[in-house]
Protein backbone atom coordinates (compact mmCIF):
# COMPACT_ATOMS: atom_id res chain seq x y z
CA UNK A 1 0.00 0.00 0.00
CA UNK A 2 1.14 3.53 -0.71
CA UNK A 3 1.61 6.01 2.15
CA UNK A 4 -0.66 8.56 0.45
CA UNK A 5 -3.53 6.06 0.79
CA UNK A 6 -2.69 5.59 4.45
CA UNK A 7 -2.52 9.30 5.18
CA UNK A 8 -5.84 10.01 3.43
CA UNK A 9 -7.52 7.40 5.64
CA UNK A 10 -5.38 7.85 8.75
CA UNK A 11 -8.23 7.45 11.25
CA UNK A 12 -9.01 4.02 9.79
CA UNK A 13 -5.34 3.02 9.98
CA UNK A 14 -4.71 4.09 13.57
CA UNK A 15 -6.11 0.82 15.02
CA UNK A 16 -4.02 -1.12 12.50
CA UNK A 17 -0.91 0.75 13.58
CA UNK A 18 -1.70 0.04 17.23
CA UNK A 19 -2.15 -3.66 16.42
CA UNK A 20 1.30 -3.68 14.81
CA UNK A 21 2.93 -1.53 17.53
CA UNK A 22 0.93 -1.96 20.76
CA UNK A 23 3.61 -0.07 22.66
CA UNK A 24 2.62 3.16 20.87
CA UNK A 25 0.28 5.58 22.60
CA UNK A 26 -2.98 5.99 20.68
CA UNK A 27 -3.06 9.75 21.20
CA UNK A 28 0.48 10.04 19.85
CA UNK A 29 -0.41 8.01 16.77
CA UNK A 30 -3.51 10.12 16.13
CA UNK A 31 -1.48 13.31 16.62
CA UNK A 32 0.80 12.42 13.71
CA UNK A 33 -2.26 12.98 11.48
CA UNK A 34 -0.92 10.52 8.94
CA UNK A 35 2.26 12.49 8.33
CA UNK A 36 4.88 9.88 7.49
CA UNK A 37 7.80 11.85 8.90
CA UNK A 38 5.98 12.42 12.19
CA UNK A 39 4.96 8.76 12.37
CA UNK A 40 8.53 7.70 11.54
CA UNK A 41 9.78 9.85 14.42
CA UNK A 42 7.24 8.32 16.77
CA UNK A 43 8.29 4.79 15.79
CA UNK A 44 11.93 5.70 16.22
CA UNK A 45 11.44 7.33 19.63
CA UNK A 46 9.26 4.51 20.92
CA UNK A 47 11.14 1.51 19.58
CA UNK A 48 14.63 2.97 19.57
CA UNK A 49 16.96 2.19 16.74
CA UNK A 50 17.93 4.30 13.80
CA UNK A 51 16.23 5.74 10.72
CA UNK A 52 16.77 2.57 8.69
CA UNK A 53 15.13 0.40 11.34
CA UNK A 54 12.10 2.71 11.52
CA UNK A 55 11.88 2.80 7.70
CA UNK A 56 11.97 -1.00 7.60
CA UNK A 57 9.26 -1.27 10.27
CA UNK A 58 6.97 1.06 8.35
CA UNK A 59 7.67 -0.57 4.98
CA UNK A 60 6.86 -4.01 6.38
CA UNK A 61 3.62 -2.69 7.85
CA UNK A 62 2.62 -1.05 4.57
CA UNK A 63 3.16 -4.30 2.65
CA UNK A 64 0.63 -6.11 4.82
CA UNK A 65 -2.10 -3.46 4.85
CA UNK A 66 -5.40 -3.91 3.16
CA UNK A 67 -7.24 -0.84 1.83
CA UNK A 68 -9.29 1.01 4.42
CA UNK A 69 -13.06 0.73 4.11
Amino acid sequence: MDWSDVSRNWVAHVPRALDRWPQLDEADVIATEGDRLAFHGLIRRTLGGDDLAADAEIAEWLEGLEPAD
